[in-house]
């Protein structure tokens, strides 16, 4: 068989890699951009399609830029440095799209328009995850791979702080990763035990841990708060409050319940919950509660509840939570997803228990990245939105 084959890129895909059609089959390949010509390589064969890489840029597409990283193809982090952000953005929007279409089962015509909503490309995240060698440097792990990339003299483009190759945290003689978070000066907070951050959003103060679960993109956060809000708020029907599903440390609960709504929040740990309390109490607010309990153990939680709006983890709703709100059928479901695919899975499912999708924004809260963020609203199919 010929490994070597020439490959006009038709689109992107979930994960970061280009997809062309050379032989009739896929072919996915990294580091490529939709309308590039390339010659490819062959590195592995699959049942129906196969796997790629560059050995030749024939023909760039209009949408290629030089990435700003010199570490771009080398780390982890980041696919899309290659584009520029329109055609990034462009490109997650079709993803999800295509999704909600090919798994989803969800006609192209029942789909609303997608609000596309992002903030800067660059500097955003405010907490990161950082890996450390014995030699003292410190970066990401290079793609596929547990070796590290130590980042460039003037770190990464993505972080809210600049961190170079050898910080002072990135002890010598000692591997492993440190969480590291910035403050709004740019400020290097590494992790200590017991240490406490203070997150500010809509007016209300957050404290957390380093490794405790918070929305990265500073930029974005609030947007994110009053999307979702908006959407519960457009709900029809009786006041009838909100379950927050996967609360965390109660970043849209607290925000929910200070615009008006009571509710209840729950998470399957203990640790969030009690801070998801103590957050309530920092902020004087009082009309919602919170439990410590899993997706699946939520009847409780959500009976009689108006609006359900939850944030699961990638892999989405289990089977079992999805029965569970097939069984209750709150009046409006509010789904923030980082997942495309467990988001058309989940989506298929609400719709046939009888709820339409009303209205979809995807929210570019990892640029540069093949993270793709959306939140949805369904309510029941009798109903209209206000």
């Amino acid at each position: 068989m010929n490994n070597f084959l020439d490959i006009r890129i038709a689109s992107l895909v979930y994960g970061g890699h280009g997809l062309g059609f050379p032989d009739g089959r896929a072919v996915f390949v990294p580091g490529t951009a939709p309308g590039d010509l390339a010659r490819i390589r062959i590195v592995a064969e699959k049942k129906g399609y196969a796997f790629g890489e560059v050995v030749e840029l024939l023909e760039a597409s209009p949408s290629r830029i030089a990435p700003e990283c010199p570490n771009f193809g080398r780390c982890g982090g980041c696919e899309y440095l290659h584009l520029d952000y329109d055609a990034e953005r462009a490109a997650k929007q079709a993803i999800l799209t295509e999704s909600l279409a090919r798994i989803g089962k969800i006609q192209l015509q029942s789909i609303p328009e997608i609000e596309s909503v992002s903030g800067e490309r660059f500097r955003y995240r405010s907490h990161a995850v950082i890996k450390t060698d014995l030699r003292g440097q410190a970066g990401f792990f290079a793609r596929h791979s547990h070796d590290i990339v130590p980042f460039p003299e003037g770190g990464c483009l993505l972080l809210a702080g600049s961190i170079g190759p050898r910080p002072p945290f990135a002890a010598a003689g000692h591997a492993g990763e440190m969480c590291v978070a910035f403050g709004d000066n740019g400020s290097i907070i590494p992790e200590r035990e017991g240490a406490v951050l203070r997150e500010h959003a809509c007016g209300i103060v957050y404290e957390r841990g380093h490794r405790d679960f918070f929305q990265a993109n500073r930029y974005l956060r609030e947007k994110m708060l009053g999307i979702v809000g908006n959407y519960a708020t457009a709900v029809p029907g009786d006041p009838g409050g909100f379950c927050d599903a996967g609360c965390g440390v109660g970043f849209f609960a607290l925000h929910l319940a200070r615009a008006g709504f009571s509710g209840t929040g729950f998470d399957s740990s203990t640790r969030l919950v009690r801070l998801a309390r103590r957050n309530a109490a920092l902020n004087a607010i009082r009309n919602v509660t919170f439990d410590a309990h899993g997706f699946s153990s939520m009847t409780g939680s959500l009976r009689g509840r108006k609006v359900l709006v939850c944030d699961p983890p990638r892999a989405g709703l289990d089977a079992k939570a999805r029965g569970i709100v097939r069984a209750l059928l709150p009046a409006g479901i509010v789904y923030v997803s980082c997942n495309p695919a467990a988001f058309a899975r989940d989506c298929a499912d609400f719709v046939s228990a009888g709820y339409a999708l009303r209205a979809l924004t995807l929210i570019d809260m990892f640029p540069g990245t093949y993270h793709i963020e959306s939140i949805s609203l369904f309510v029941r199919g009798d109903e209209r939105t206000r």
